[in-house]
């Protein structure tokens, strides 16, 4: 599964992780990039190495909530690596709103490879 949010880490994630059939879940939250809803470079990137990859969305949401969304759909279709930019907000905001990567560092269900 690769959470994709169109920035440089997420980038970076994605060629680290290449192989076998994947999965790109776009969520719009707080820090997705305006073009972020539009992945099919991913999906180029991953089919032009012979990796067959399916797009999934989630509905807007905070950063805790997609990261929570993330998690459950890794499990409800068995991913068993989650691929992910790592990005980290200045410690206020972390500590007030949370953010995706800080809660999949907290909760992860499955091993997940993040760049950044």
């Amino acid at each position: 599964m690769v959470a994709w949010n169109g920035g440089r880490e997420a980038t970076r994630a994605l060629h680290e992780a290449m192989g076998g059939h994947a999965k790109v879940f776009c969520a719009q939250g707080a820090g997705a990039r305006p073009d972020a809803g539009l992945p099919r470079h991913a999906v180029a990137a991953l089919e032009s190495h012979g990796v067959h990859a399916d797009i999934e969305y989630c509905q807007e949401g905070s950063d805790i909530a997609i990261g929570e969304t993330l998690l459950s759909r890794a499990a409800d279709f068995g991913a068993d690596l989650a691929v992910m930019g790592a990005y980290g907000q200045g410690r206020l905001r972390e500590l007030v709103l949370g953010g995706v990567t800080q809660t999949l560092l907290d909760t992860m269900t499955v091993p997940v490879l993040m760049s950044h």
